[in-house]
């Protein structure tokens, strides 16, 4: 069996989803294009080679590790062998630092601040973070469209990891020569995430009117309920207040792009599997199947 890990969703909202034992997949789709302005100075020049999530999770990013059956496929969610702090025989760290250098795994810069103009941050609040979450719950998230809800968006910053390759490979040289993480390796059928993009300190504001967005408030009331219990160990709060306002805070490392590489095709590849992890080029990353 894969040692995966289920992601945490990394808006303190998605602790409902959680909580009913929702199961939630790694799915990806285009930023918007007010979105995409912004990461694109985080990302730099392999923007186009970025897969985007579209939901912020903590898990899946850098060091993620897939068996490829053949040089021609390519990384999904049925060939990961594990995700980043699995990976890596690592729990995820409670200090903040820690989990964005992953251990000191990645260089990560020092991080770009978002510049978003308030209107574009509400659509991007409702695009990346209320939609999607509605949706998870089971509720129309065309309900968000509502003229009477009000979202806006912020982040501290957007970092752009990259894996330190000489630390990755010390990492997979030393490991068990029976693991499937090794075996993908030596075969030169192993693709991993080679870089991604973190926004850290991500909050959500919502104010919706009681009376005419009933669902969406009842949906958001129950989050803030259990986030006494809940919240504590999936470092996830919800606050809330009577008149309709919502606050959404993860103070974390919420992964939205990632960049998958795999070994580069060649007329001898298998017959001398290439273990350059820095000559290893971008490839797609289906997610789901």
């Amino acid at each position: 069996m894969n040692a995966r890990s289920t992601p945490q969703l990394l808006i303190r909202i998605a602790l409902v989803a959680i909580a009913a034992n929702i199961c939630m997949t790694v799915a990806f789709a285009s930023p918007s294009g007010d979105l995409k302005s912004a990461l694109r100075k985080a990302s730099g020049d392999d923007f186009r080679d970025y897969s985007w999530l579209s939901l912020p999770v903590d898990n899946f990013g850098v060091c993620t590790m897939f068996r490829l059956a053949s040089l021609s496929d390519k990384p999904s969610d049925r060939n990961q062998i594990c995700a980043t702090w699995s990976c890596l025989g690592k729990a995820k760290p409670h200090d903040i630092r820690d989990e964005i250098t992953v251990y000191s795994f990645v260089d990560e810069g020092n991080g770009r601040p978002l510049q978003i103009e308030e209107r574009k941050a509400r659509k991007i609040g409702l695009a990346l973070v209320l939609k999607p979450l509605l949706a998870s719950l089971g509720i129309d998230a065309t309900l968000a469209d509502s003229k009477t809800i009000t979202t806006r968006f912020k982040t501290d910053r957007a970092y752009r990891r990259g894996v330190t390759i000489d630390s990755l490979k010390t990492h997979l040289d030393g490991m068990d020569k029976s693991s499937e993480a090794y075996a993908a390796y030596d075969a030169g059928l192993l693709a991993f995430i080679k870089a991604d993009i973190v926004l850290s300190d991500i909050e959500v504001s919502v104010t919706l009117d009681k009376a005419k967005d009933g669902a969406i408030d009842a949906a958001l009331a129950r989050a803030a309920e259990r986030a006494s219990t809940a919240g504590e160990s999936l470092g996830i709060t919800v606050s809330d207040s009577t008149d309709g306002h919502y606050v959404l805070r993860n103070p974390g490392a919420a992964i939205y792009g990632v960049l998958a590489v795999k070994q580069p095709r060649g007329p001898k590849t298998l017959l001398t599997p290439n273990r350059d992890l820095a000559t290893y080029v971008p490839v797609a990353y289906r997610g789901k199947e």
